[in-house]
């Protein structure tokens, strides 16, 4: 779950952030969870389940981009949350 920003959000600035909680019954490991900006991965997540996340928007163009966690449960299940947000800068 992406708790913010929420979609539709206008990141001002060069600074960014994402916030969000992964959870799974069968459990998810410590770097198991990785942050993605449009399709270029980014770093992992050391707690497995609290997603914090800060990054430079100003190190992209103006206009839509998605914001993406994607995590690995202990059995290898992949599963992606995505948020649609557009960049001013």
């Amino acid at each position: 779950t992406i708790f913010s920003p929420l979609p539709g959000s206008v990141i001002s600035g060069a600074q960014g952030g994402i916030n969000g909680y992964v959870m799974d019954i069968t459990g998810i490991q410590p770097g198991d969870s990785l942050f993605i900006i449009d399709s270029a991965p980014g770093s992992t997540f050391n707690d497995p389940y609290q997603v914090t996340e800060t990054f430079n928007a100003g190190a992209y163009p103006n206009g839509p981009h998605t914001l993406s966690v994607r995590s690995t449960n202990n059995l290898g299940t992949v599963n992606t949350r995505s948020v649609a947000v557009t960049f001013s800068h």
